[in-house]
């Protein structure tokens, strides 16, 4: 059984590492013993698409129409960072320019979309 009880850290008052570790590790566990086994799929982000399409296209028609149309692209199982990075700070400047004006808003997406047009190729 999973033991909910967490040690906290008393200087963050946040569940430690350790503990947050543990239990995850717990619950994996719990849900291994849990689920059958043809209805459990513990997947890898690093395997890519095929385990995953292969689970779940028996499921339905649509999932399995999905899978053909995904299966040849490589899986995202990584991060781009300067991505990442670009989509906060739009999100930050978005979250900073509504409490002045939500014309300002408005404006910015504008742009946004006109840059997004220009840069595209034709």
């Amino acid at each position: 059984m999973i033991d909910a009880g967490l040690k906290y850290d008393e200087s963050t008052g946040k569940p430690t590492s350790e503990a947050l570790e543990t239990f995850y590790e717990e619950w994996v566990a719990h849900v291994k013993i849990s689920v059958p086994e043809d209805q459990l799929l513990v997947f890898d982000s690093s395997a890519g698409w095929e385990p995953l399409c292969g689970f779940l296209s028996p499921a339905s028609d649509d999932i399995a129409a999905a899978c053909e149309g995904i299966m040849p692209s490589n899986y995202p199982h990584t991060n781009d960072a300067s991505k990442l990075r670009a989509i906060c700070t739009f999100l930050h400047s978005i979250s900073v320019i509504c409490k002045v004006s939500p014309f300002a808003v408005l404006a910015l997406v504008a742009l946004h979309l006109r840059k997004r047009t220009k840069s595209k190729p034709e």
